[in-house]
């Protein structure tokens, strides 16, 4: 994104988002201005005013999870390394926390096989979540994200955000 672009001074993805028959939506909790599809399922993050090219305003979504720790990051890449399997992975972590079945049509970011499941470290260390991801052909590959801040909310709200 480029960050050094005006903010949008025009208004008009505000005034729509005011109008309940728009499919442009502000979510308040967020600061983020939504594309909404017909029907209502996916919601298209706006970045740039369609009208003026100014930029929106910042979202609050990075403010409700933990930055991850050098050191913690360092140990999970570390651990990583020593496994090329989801067996491998249980050797060196242990049990995941959750395993949850991959999206269906999940990729790699490569074009390649489907993902299968979705193994979640949760627990393990204070500052991050590891997720790893099997392939069907038995592959994996892992990702980590900070930790979600409020407790109180469901983790599959977290899981939406990250």
């Amino acid at each position: 994104m480029n960050e050094h672009k005006a903010e949008c001074a025009c208004g008009t993805v505000e005034d729509l988002a005011s109008d309940r028959n728009s499919p442009i939506e502000h979510d308040k909790a967020l600061n983020e201005y939504n594309l909404i599809s017909g029907d209502g399922k996916v919601h298209y993050r706006m970045h740039f005013c369609f009208f003026c090219g100014g930029r929106l305003p910042e979202s609050k979504r990075a403010s409700l999870f933990t930055e991850p720790s050098a050191q913690e990051i360092k140990e999970a890449a570390e651990l990583m390394s020593k496994a090329g399997s989801m067996q491998e992975v249980i050797q060196v972590l242990g049990k995941p926390d959750e395993i949850v079945k991959a999206p269906k049509g999940a990729s790699g970011e490569d074009g390649g096989s489907e993902y299968k499941t979705q193994h979640r470290y949760l627990r393990r260390w204070k500052t991050l979540d590891l997720t790893i991801r099997e392939r069907k052909d038995g592959s994996i590959d892992s990702a980590f994200t900070g930790k979600y801040k409020d407790d109180s909310q469901s983790a599959k709200k977290a899981q939406r955000l990250a």
